[in-house]
């Protein structure tokens, strides 16, 4: 009878363990719910600003006299079949 109420005891003590070591699992793992979220906000963010960032670039007057430059110099060098540098 003792014996019984020993092995009852353990029984009811390991089920109260793994439920604790569950619980604590649950507790301290990872999110991974929202994470799918959160990397396509950072993503959409990083290529809303790089995409701003192009765009300042391509607005400006320095960027467009290099790309009249560049232009230039190749009609330049298809009509006189040279090529300055």
């Amino acid at each position: 009878m003792m014996n019984t109420k020993i092995n009852n005891m353990l029984t009811s003590a390991k089920a109260r363990l793994y439920m604790l070591d569950a619980r604590i699992r649950t507790l301290t793992a990872e999110p991974e719910e929202g994470a799918a979220t959160v990397e396509y906000a950072a993503v959409t963010v990083a290529a809303v600003s790089l995409g701003g960032i192009l765009w300042t670039i391509l607005k400006s007057k320095e960027f467009k006299a290099l790309v009249h430059k560049v232009f230039t110099t190749i009609f330049e060098a298809v009509t006189t079949g040279t090529f300055a540098a």
